[in-house]
C-alpha cells in the first residue's frame, strides 16, 4: 500500500487510485459530482453533521486528476458568474465604469479621529 497523496488528512494510497478508476469506468457517463457522492458513499466519507464529504471529495479527485493517476470525465456544468466575467464592468456607451477607491481598515480609522 503505497500512499501517493495526503488531502486533508486522508492518506490517498495506490489501492484508492485502484477503486477510484474502477468507479470511473463502472460508470462512465456520470459527472464529477455524481462520482463524488459515489465515492464519499463507499468510503463512508461524511461530515460531523453526517452529510457526505462532497466538495471535499471534489477537490480530492483533482489531485490524482492534474498529477496523472486518474482520468475524470470533461467538466460538464460551469456556473454563470456574472462578477468574474468583466461584462459589467462597461455603460451602455462602451466606457469603463469608474471604480471607486479602495480604502484601507487603517485609512478610514484615521479619519474618524
Amino acid at each position: 500500500m503505497t500512499e501517493l497523496i495526503t488531502y486533508r488528512g486522508r492518506a490517498i494510497t495506490s489501492e484508492n487510485i485502484l477503486f477510484i478508476r474502477g468507479l470511473i469506468a463502472a460508470h462512465p457517463g456520470e459527472s464529477r459530482r455524481t462520482l463524488s457522492t459515489k465515492l464519499c458513499r463507499a468510503w463512508q466519507w461524511r461530515q460531523a453533521n453526517g452529510a457526505l464529504r462532497d466538495m471535499v471529495c471534489r477537490g480530492m479527485l483533482l489531485m490524482p486528476h492534474r498529477a496523472g493517476h486518474i482520468e475524470l470525465p470533461p467538466v460538464k456544468f460551469v456556473p454563470h458568474n456574472p462578477l468574474g466575467s468583466g461584462a459589467d464592468r462597461y455603460n451602455t456607451d462602451g466606457e469603463e465604469f469608474a471604480r471607486p477607491a479602495a480604502v484601507g481598515i487603517r485609512a478610514g480609522a484615521a479619519e474618524r479621529r
